[in-house]
């Protein structure tokens, strides 16, 4: 009974072992809930790869990143505790004062700063956070670029002419709203229209006709906007379905959040 136990016991722990690792690049692998040591030699090997790293560059002789540091440590474990993070974001961190030309490539200037590297294939740029330190606020931070990184890879997007039919419907009452479905239903069936477009008018046109069937359509596109971040908070929806989900749930804004024209100018 012992031997079946300590085995059954070592496979249960080599199993958790291989949970906690992920592949960050080809040939790389790293350990989640713990922080990544980076150097200008292993850089290359984790950052830009399949996942994204969040990486804190400081200096050693910085008070500041020293108190930090725990924070920090804190902040990797609660990734593993994220549904939605597992797997997806790795906190790192890089020595500035023993790899100065790696910071100074990534614009470091003080310490400690935070930098956020998407993963391979997306079209965002690596982000500067200046936000607040404490471990919900890098969270929450690293929750948003997730988001915005499904929402970059989805089909159907927000679309700044059709943000403004959806503020109008909105705001209108029965024969406004049935104004803006029209010219929105004009684009989805527009063949000229690019397909992104045309999968845009259709996720508009979706949200419209849900809520004038409700009895009050702006509770209905408020409490729609809590459901949907609810769902993408869960972690329990496919990569397919979260992009589908966050598309929806950016363009809800264009209904809930009057459209401006650069510069901040109403329309």
């Amino acid at each position: 009974f012992s031997r079946i136990y300590w085995l059954l016991l070592a496979i249960s722990l080599k199993c958790k072992a291989e949970d906690l690792l992920v592949a960050t690049k080809k040939g790389s692998t790293a350990t989640l809930g713990q922080v990544l040591k980076l150097d200008a030699d292993s850089f290359a090997d984790h950052v830009a790869g399949d996942i994204s790293i969040f990486v804190k560059f400081y200096a050693p002789w910085c008070g500041h990143c020293k108190r930090i540091a725990p924070v920090w440590m804190e902040f990797a474990q609660k990734l593993v505790e994220e549904p939605s993070l597992k797997h997806k974001v790795l906190a790192a961190e890089v020595n500035a004062d023993e790899n100065t030309a790696l910071a100074k490539e990534y614009g470091v200037t003080g310490y400690p700063t935070f930098v956020f590297f998407p993963p391979k294939g997306s079209s965002q740029r690596p982000m500067h956070y200046g936000g607040p330190q404490k471990v919900e606020d890098f969270v929450r931070f690293a929750g948003s670029r997730t988001t915005a990184l499904f929402l970059d890879r989805g089909k159907a997007s927000r679309v700044f002419a059709l943000d403004v039919l959806a503020w109008r419907f909105a705001q209108g009452g029965g024969d406004a709203r049935e104004d803006m479905m029209r010219r929105v239903r004009e684009v989805r069936d527009r063949d000229s229209a690019p397909g992104s477009m045309r999968a845009s008018a259709e996720m508009y046109l979706k949200l419209m006709e849900k809520s004038i069937k409700a009895e009050d359509p702006g509770k209905f596109l408020e409490e729609e906007k809590e459901r949907l971040d609810r769902l993408i908070r869960s972690g329990q929806l496919t990569d397919e379905k979260l992009s589908e989900v966050t598309a929806r749930r950016s363009i809800l804004d264009g209904f809930l959040h009057e459209t401006l024209l650069p510069g901040g100018v109403p329309l």
